[in-house]
């Protein structure tokens, strides 16, 4: 994502972000938010068979846990 706001500070092009990105480049670039909003966006999270590290078990707990939430 930094190589796409160093492209966007040198005047070559515009970027789409999320906003849990923006306060890090906010400083940076202008940003201009979007309206009417877009729609949310579904997504998958995939892992590999097996078992999962620590780590990567407590994600999959934590996703699965906001996931029956809405």
């Amino acid at each position: 994502m930094t190589s796409v706001v160093s492209a966007i500070q040198a005047g070559m092009g515009v970027g789409i972000a999320v906003d849990a990105l923006s306060d890090s480049f906010a400083g940076r670039v202008k940003l201009v938010r979007l309206t009417p909003g877009p729609k949310p966006v579904s997504f998958d999270i995939l892992a590999r068979k097996g078992r999962l590290s620590p780590a990567a078990e407590k994600f999959w707990q934590c996703a699965k846990e906001v996931a029956v939430k809405k």
